[in-house]
């Protein structure tokens, strides 16, 4: 009889009072996921969580050019050969612009070790999934970089790394600070390399938790944590 009770009790519905408990359980989470990236500063680059699980570019092939840049400079393009121009360059007949360089690996950052350029133009936007997925599969590959969609912290260092600033405001709200992003001067750079501007929608970063995905708004200048389902619009970065 003892046996029998404990299943039944075990198979028996949530009460209204369980989910209510459930839903401040979830929202309290929320809350500590938006207090983590509040905190002010640039945020580092946890692969554990920045980094997503069993997603994978282009197959690598034959005839794919490699990355060979030489004395790479903030605000230079990045061709279709995988050679770097000046802005003000004339490419070579068949070969188009791909890739502004955005940020340049600095000895002091310990987070992100590596430089990056932005890709001119958008890739098709959706969930996050696909995101993650759009833009690890941008085009051109090349043998010795990476597409990808840019962490919360590589957004914050292309925004600096072209002449952008960040200020400091409280969020009285949650009783923290928080980061708010002038991007006039990425936005500048961006449009005399040749690229599309970025929308005043948000945009997809690859930082995420169990339950959430952090994006930036073009709007507002701030971060946010939404749920992965929402649609957002995806521009990939070039890891070199």
């Amino acid at each position: 009889m003892e046996e029998k009770t404990k299943k039944f009790a075990v198979s028996r519905p949530v009460s209204w009072r369980g989910k209510v408990r459930m839903g401040y359980v979830v929202a309290l989470a929320q809350i500590v996921s938006i207090l983590v990236l509040g905190m002010g500063g640039l945020t580092a680059c946890s692969d554990k969580e920045d980094e997503p699980e069993d997603i994978e570019g282009p197959a690598l092939g034959a005839g794919m050019a490699s990355l060979n840049l030489t004395s790479p400079a903030i605000g230079q393009v990045i061709g279709s050969d995988g050679l770097n121009y000046d802005q003000k360059s004339t490419l070579p007949d068949g070969v188009e612009k791909v890739a502004m360089i955005a940020y340049l690996a600095q000895e002091n950052d310990t987070v992100c070790r590596k430089g990056l350029a932005i890709a001119l133009i958008d890739d098709n936007g959706g969930n996050w999934g696909s995101a993650v997925n759009a833009a690890a599969s941008h085009s051109p590959a090349f043998s010795n970089g990476t597409w990808r969609l840019p962490s919360t912290s590589e957004w914050q260092r292309i925004f600096l790394g072209c002449g952008s600033s960040g200020t400091s405001f409280r969020n009285e709200m949650y009783m923290v600070n928080k980061l708010n992003f002038n991007c006039e001067g990425f936005k500048t750079m961006l449009s005399a390399a040749g690229g599309e501007p970025m929308e005043s929608a948000r945009y997809w970063s690859r930082t995420h938790t169990s339950y959430s995905a952090w994006n930036y708004s073009f709007e507002t200048g701030m971060f946010y944590s939404s749920l992965p389902t929402f649609g957002y619009s995806v521009r990939a970065v070039l890891s070199f």
